[in-house]
């Protein structure tokens, strides 16, 4: 379930170590680097884990901990693998991480897919206090706060030229995954998150229903049906007309960006914008004109088991 971790070793958690004599002389690759108030700190790597190391804190950052733990991060990690790995970590560098601070956590599911995962990204709408930003092959929702991203895992793997497992070879990994990025300790109703927390049962099952309800909060865009044998009333040929002019404009993501767009020209007042982006938005839940989407019946499916599985 965990990817990239950030972690902070502080030197109030281990007043007794000395981390420039201790944990410099492991390090790969190190470089050293002088500040312009002339603190000295070192970078470099244990394993393929990047190291920040000052007399003050070890700072363990950009991480992919099943990339670590397994050798790739297509393998979901239990609650049960991440206490292993930083046990492992812990007597690699002899320190103590389990009241290392936290921050930023990567939670996120691999879904095996009939068809290409960027087939399935369109289907996917608007997202209440997050901003939709489609890519070539992804789809983010972003806010201050965090992110959730919906990939190609495989096609990510071969643009990196990382090599994919052999199970996961041939077949169709779409990803979704949320990054708690900023004021994580606030999104997760605690003082502080630390490495301990990341293992605990009750934690852990926090963060994957978190991961489950972002998804369910996104709006699903059903297939608009029209037709025009089942107009029987004035009400129903508007909402024939207001579902072909949408269909026609490319769909209800493209019309909520139009309008969107021209509230920001102030063509549209704020009211003005709200009230249709809320008539286009029932308008495509219409039950006569549209029906369930089988893409997105299949990945809420598969999104469930993941969670299911997690829990």
């Amino acid at each position: 379930m965990y990817d990239n971790i950030n972690w902070i070793l502080d030197k109030n958690h281990t007043p007794d170590n000395d981390f420039l004599s201790e944990v410099t002389p492991l390090l790969e690759r190190m470089r050293k680097i002088i500040s312009s108030e002339d603190e000295v700190y070192y970078t470099g790597y244990i394993e393929n884990l990047k190291i920040f190391v000052s007399k003050n804190c070890v700072k363990f950052y950009g991480n992919s901990l099943p990339k670590y733990f397994f050798g790739n991060n297509f393998d979901t990690m239990t609650r049960i693998n991440v206490k292993d790995a930083f046990e492992r970590i812990s007597d690699t560098i002899s320190l103590p991480l389990d009241k290392a601070r936290i921050t930023r956590i990567d939670v996120a599911h691999n879904m095996a897919m009939k068809y290409i995962p960027t087939i399935y990204l369109p289907n996917l709408g608007t997202c209440r206090h997050y901003e939709r930003l489609p890519n070539e092959s992804s789809l983010y929702y972003r806010n201050k706060k965090r992110q959730l991203i919906f990939y190609d895992k495989n096609q990510e793997a071969k643009d990196k030229k990382f090599p994919i497992p052999i199970l996961y070879q041939n077949s169709n990994y779409l990803r979704y995954e949320i990054r708690f990025e900023h004021r994580i300790n606030k999104q997760l109703g605690k003082n502080e998150i630390t490495v301990g927390n990341l293992y605990e049962e009750n934690f852990y099952n926090k963060l994957n229903h978190v991961w489950f309800d972002n998804y369910e909060n996104i709006y699903k865009i059903k297939k608009i049906n029209l037709d025009y044998t089942m107009v029987k009333t004035t009400k129903q040929r508007l909402a024939h007309a207001l579902l072909k002019d949408i269909q026609s404009g490319g769909g209800l993501v493209e019309e909520l960006n139009r309008i969107t767009q021209a509230q920001k020209q102030g063509i549209l007042k704020p009211y003005e914008a709200c009230r249709l982006r809320k008539l286009a938005s029932d308008a495509c839940k219409n039950t006569l004109f549209t029906t369930e989407n089988e893409l997105i019946t299949e990945l809420d499916s598969q999104i469930k088991q993941a969670w299911k599985y997690n829990q």
